[in-house]
């Protein structure tokens, strides 16, 4: 493959996961940002989220899971 035909599969590539990350910040995070900024009572805890995580992460890596 040319260089220039290389460089270009590879910018197209850039570009597609570009926008899949743009796609996921407008449809996934903001709305789910603007939920809590309107009712910060639906946030978890850095804390509880963490508790949550740190037992299955152990799970992990002691092959269970």
């Amino acid at each position: 493959m040319a260089v220039i035909e290389e460089r270009t599969v590879r910018l197209r590539a850039l570009e597609a996961r570009d926008a899949a990350v743009e796609r996921w910040l407008r449809d996934d995070v903001a709305p789910v940002h603007d939920a809590v900024q309107a009712d910060p009572a639906r946030a978890v805890s850095l804390d509880d989220a963490f508790a949550d995580v740190r037992p299955r992460h152990a799970k992990r890596l002691t092959g269970g899971g």
